[in-house]
Formats: C-alpha cells, sequence, structure tokens
C-alpha cells in the first residue's frame, strides 16, 4: 500500500470530520486525558531518572568507601612496618608491639571481608592476592616477635644480626602486601572515575530525555488542544453566528450549515435551520398577502371607474326623464307635481340605495378578506414566537455547555498544578542531596553534580508547566468569549420574541377592529334594504297618481322609454361587475 500526499490529507480530513462530530463533553475529556497522560509520562520519566541517577549515586559511594578501605589498608600495613623497625630498635618493648600488631591484623581481616562482600570482576582476584600476601607478611610480623622475645631472653650475649635478618625477611612480604594493595587502589580509583562519568552520563541523558518529553509534550497538548478548540468549538461557533447575522439580514436563500454534524453545534445549527425555514415561511405568506391586497385594491379601483361611468349615464337618463316630466307640467300640473316629486325623491333615493348597497358589499367582501388575512398573520406571529422560544432554549442549553468546557479547561489546570508540585519537590529534593554532598566533602563532589543537574531539570519543567498553564488561561479566555457570543444571541432571540409578540397583539386588535367593522357592514347592509322596500311603496303610490292623467299619456311613453334605458344600464353594469 502506497502512501501520498492525497492519502495523508484524506486521513487527515477524516480524522478532523471525526473530532468535529465529538460530543462537546467528549472533547474536553480527551484533552484531560491527553495531558494526563503527558503528565504522566513526565513524571515517569522524572522518576527513572531519579532512580538510575540514585542506583549510580549508591555505586560511587560504595567505590568511594572502597577507596577509603584501601588506603587504610595501606596504613595498617605502614603502621606495622614502622612497628617493626621501632621493634627493630628496642627489642625490649616487644610485648607492647604484640597487642598493636594483633589489633592491626584484625582490623585488616575486618576491612578485607567488608571489601569482599561488594567485590565485582577483578577486584575478587586482586582482593585474594591481598589476602595471600597479608598472610605471608602476617606470619613474618609474628616471627619477628618471636626472634624480640628470643633476642630479650639471651640478655647481653644475644646477637642483633638476628634482628635485622628478621626485618629483612619482613621487608620482601611487606613489599609485595604493598604492591598488591597499590594495585587494588588503582583498580578502586578506576572504578571510581567510571563511578563518576556513570553518573554523569546519567545526568546528562535524564535532562535530555526530560527536555525532549517535556518538548514534545507541550507541542503535542498545545497542538491537539488548539485543535479540539478551534475545529471543535471556535470555527463552528463563529460559523453559527454568521449564520445567525444572515438571518437577522433577511438572507434566507441559503442552508444553515454544519447541520449534519453530530455533536451539539450540530443541534444548535438544526435549529437555527427550523428557524429559518419559519422565518422563509412567514416572509412567503407575508408577500401572498401583500399580493391579495394589491389585487383588492385593483379590484375596488375597476369598481369605482365603473360606478363614475354608471353615475354619468344615469345623469343623461335622468335629464331625459326631467325633460318629459316639464312637458306634462301644463295639463296635470297638480298631480305632476305630487307625481314628479315622489319620482324623483324614488329615483334619487332608489339609485342611493343601490349605490350604498353595492358600496356596503364591496366593505363587506374586503373586510372578510382582511378578517381573514389578519388571522394569518396572527398564526405565523404566534409560530414564530414558538420558533424563538425554542431557539432562546438552544442558546441557554449551548451556554451551559460551553460552562461545562470552562469547567474542564479548570481541571486541566489543576492537573498541571500538580506537575508544578512535582517539579518543586524534585527541586527540593535536589537541594537536599546538595547539602548532603557538601557533608560529605571532597567524596560528595561527583554526587553534587548530579544533584545540580536534577535541580536545573526541575527548573525547567517547572518552567514547562508555566507555558502550559499560560496556553490553558488562553483557552479559559476563548471560552469566556464564546460565552459572551452565546449570551449575545440569546439577546437577539429574545428581542425577535419580544418582536413577535408584539406583532401578535397588534394583529389581535386589528381582528377585533375588522370584526367591528364586519358587524357595522352587515347593520348597514339591513338598513339598506329596509330603504329600498320603502322605496319600492313609494313608486307604487306615484304609479297609481300617474294613473289619474290621460294627458301625460305621450310624457309617460317618453318616460317609459328613459327607464328601459335605465334598466339597460344597470343591467351592462351589473354584467361588468360580475365580470370584474
Amino acid at each position: 500500500m502506497t502512501f501520498d500526499r492525497s492519502t495523508g490529507i484524506f486521513i487527515l480530513s477524516e480524522a478532523l470530520f471525526m473530532i468535529a462530530n465529538w460530543r462537546i463533553q467528549t472533547k474536553t475529556s480527551l484533552a484531560v486525558a491527553v495531558v494526563g497522560l503527558f503528565s504522566i509520562v513526565i513524571a515517569a520519566a522524572g522518576f527513572h531518572g531519579l532512580r538510575k541517577t540514585g542506583e549510580g549515586v549508591e555505586d560511587l559511594v560504595r567505590t568511594q568507601k572502597a577507596q577509603l578501605e584501601a588506603f587504610d589498608l595501606r596504613i595498617d600495613v605502614i603502621a606495622l612496618s614502622r612497628m617493626e623497625y621501632e621493634l627493630g630498635n628496642d627489642p625490649a618493648q616487644v610485648e607492647k608491639y604484640v597487642s598493636q600488631a594483633d589489633k592491626r591484623i584484625a582490623e585488616m581481616n575486618e576491612r578485607l571481608d567488608g571489601l569482599a562482600a561488594h567485590a565485582v570482576g577483578d577486584q575478587v582476584a586482586l582482593l585474594d592476592a591481598i589476602r595471600a600476601g597479608f598472610a605471608g607478611y602476617g606470619k613474618h610480623v609474628r616471627a619477628m616477635l618471636e626472634t624480640a622475645r628470643d633476642f630479650n631472653a639471651k640478655g647481653a650475649g644475644a646477637d642483633r644480626a638476628m634482628i635485622i635478618e628478621g626485618l629483612q625477611r619482613s621487608r620482601a612480604g611487606q613489599m609485595a602486601l604493598t604492591d598488591a594493595v597499590k594495585a587494588y587502589n588503582a583498580e578502586i580509583s578506576k572504578r571510581t572515575q567510571q563511578s563518576t562519568e556513570a553518573a554523569l552520563g546519567m545526568a546528562r541523558a535524564m535532562q535530555i530525555t526530560l527536555g525532549v518529553t517535556v518538548l514534545l509534550a507541550l507541542a503535542i497538548g498545545l497542538s491537539f488542544a488548539v485543535l479540539i478548540s478551534r475545529v471543535g468549538l471556535v470555527l463552528p461557533i463563529r460559523a453559527l453566528m454568521g449564520e445567525v447575522k444572515r438571518l437577522a439580514g433577511n438572507q434566507l436563500d441559503k442552508e444553515v450549515g454544519g447541520i449534519a454534524r453530530a455533536d451539539e453545534i450540530g443541534e444548535l445549527a438544526s435549529s437555527i435551520e427550523g428557524f429559518r425555514l419559519e422565518l422563509l415561511k412567514g416572509h412567503q405568506l407575508e408577500a401572498a398577502a401583500r399580493e391579495q391586497r394589491e389585487k383588492a385594491l385593483e379590484t375596488a379601483a375597476r369598481r369605482d371607474a365603473m360606478l363614475r361611468e354608471f353615475d354619468g349615464a344615469i345623469a343623461g337618463i335622468l335629464r331625459g326623464v326631467a325633460s318629459a316630466a316639464t312637458e306634462l307640467e301644463g295639463t296635470a300640473r297638480s298631480m305632476t307635481d305630487i307625481a314628479s316629486h315622489s319620482l324623483r325623491q324614488a329615483s334619487s333615493s332608489a339609485a342611493a340605495s343601490e349605490e350604498t348597497s353595492a358600496n356596503v358589499q364591496t366593505v363587506a367582501a374586503a373586510a372578510e378578506e382582511m378578517n381573514a388575512s389578519i388571522s394569518e398573520i396572527a398564526r405565523q406571529a404566534e409560530a414564530s414566537a414558538r420558533v424563538t422560544n425554542t431557539a432562546m432554549d438552544e442558546a441557554e442549553r449551548t451556554n451551559a455547555v460551553v460552562g461545562d468546557l470552562a469547567q474542564s479547561a479548570q481541571r486541566i489546570g489543576e492537573v498541571v498544578e500538580l506537575i508544578s508540585g512535582i517539579a518543586a519537590q524534585t527541586n527540593l529534593l535536589a537541594l537536599n542531596a546538595t547539602i548532603e554532598a557538601a557533608r560529605a566533602g571532597e567524596a560528595g563532589k561527583g554526587f553534587a553534580v548530579v544533584a545540580s543537574e536534577v535541580k536545573g531539570l526541575a527548573n525547567q519543567t517547572a518552567k514547562a508547566t508555566e507555558e502550559i498553564t499560560a496556553q490553558i488561561q488562553a483557552m479559559q479566555a476563548v471560552t469566556a468569549n464564546a460565552v459572551g457570543a452565546i449570551k449575545g444571541i440569546a439577546g437577539t432571540i429574545t428581542r425577535v420574541n419580544e418582536i413577535s409578540a408584539a406583532i401578535s397583539g397588534a394583529v389581535t386588535e386589528q381582528n377585533a377592529t375588522t370584526g367591528e367593522i364586519s358587524r357595522s357592514v352587515q347593520q348597514a347592509s339591513l338598513a339598506t334594504t329596509s330603504l329600498s322596500s320603502s322605496l319600492a311603496d313609494v313608486t307604487e303610490a306615484a304609479t297609481q297618481t300617474g294613473a289619474a292623467g290621460t294627458q301625460v299619456l305621450s310624457a309617460a311613453r317618453e318616460l317609459s322609454r328613459q327607464s328601459e334605458a335605465l334598466h339597460r344600464e344597470i343591467d351592462g353594469f351589473m354584467t361588468r361587475i360580475r365580470a370584474a
């Protein structure tokens, strides 16, 4: 399987998509787990380095102790040799030197046993050589003591040459033992140098290991924290803020992004998308209502024009009727006055009644349409209020989730404080080790170097924890900004909800007003019907009065013809009204 750049980009995008779909609690818990894991790794590396350093220091102390014991062996050999020469000068003090020799020999045996218990490698053979040389030299020392006793026993006749021969024999054994001790001393010095170099090398390795581990943990931890906060929280929340601003600007044609996410951001995006759809539906209904109102206004305008035409035609016909009535005035003045007056009043009242009836019906239809539109607007306003309430709940829940994120960041800070405490404790241990090394004097110089290195590593760890603390504080600041942004969104939604409530109240009042107008129009329609009935009675009375005068026959015929013309105009008007 080949791994190229496109494959890497695909894997990275899939990983980012997977992280984006995690719940916010999972993201923060994972960030805490990563920081805790690297804290454990750093602590384990520090403990391992301290253990190795302690082992090196213990080995160095053992070798230095062995070196001191080897120096004491040389001192014992020198003391025995000096005792022999003093005994050669004054054999009479032999009993005094016997106890000293026994004490020195016992001390040397104890030192050899202690050195043999911790001997390794070539040290075992060198100690065996010392034991062999010491056994031979011890025999010469005891022989020298016996020679001194014999010399004292012989008194003045003793030959001092026997003392000199004894010293010469003991001298050879002393030189062999001294050479063996020097060889062991050289091996111990070499071992001490190796232990010192090993301890310093371990300290340097520990320094490098802890430095690399801390830098790696810091880089990976910060990268992961930035990835989680930016990809999982900051960028999606900024995108949702942009979507909300777009909806506030009435840009409703584009779907809200992020609804495919499986986390809380996706839920919030779905809620905002539902809010967008409701707003879009409300705008569509508003446009439909506006179109209906425009059509109603156009219809009313056409009806007004037709009514004006009808009024003009009626005026011409009425002028013809008035001319015919004038011709009747000479033959039947008394009847004409009554009949003309009755007919004029009846005609005017009938025209006004019909015009009023038409206007009342138009107003009634418009009032019914307006009432239906206002009811629909009220229903949509209530739906919009429900949507804004739902969006408010989602914003409050998102605010709670971001609050959980802030608490998780606080827990990360506590873990970093724990690491800082471990570094401070390590620094204190290094200080104690430095004090102990100072007390040991020359023998503790190597250990003092190691303690200084450990102290430096503890200081580096403290600096690293301070940098981690600063990054966590930055993440907490970003979280606080996110909380403020969500509160702003919640405030905006609250204002939208208040506006929707105000619209709903206004629509309710308008609905009541429209109902009152409709009832008034119905009452006017009933009054117009009653007036038409009264006018019919008046017309009948005028007709009966006209029958009293035969002189008005020709005028009546002209009036009949004009009446037919009026009837045709009325029929045409009604036809046009129905067509409109």
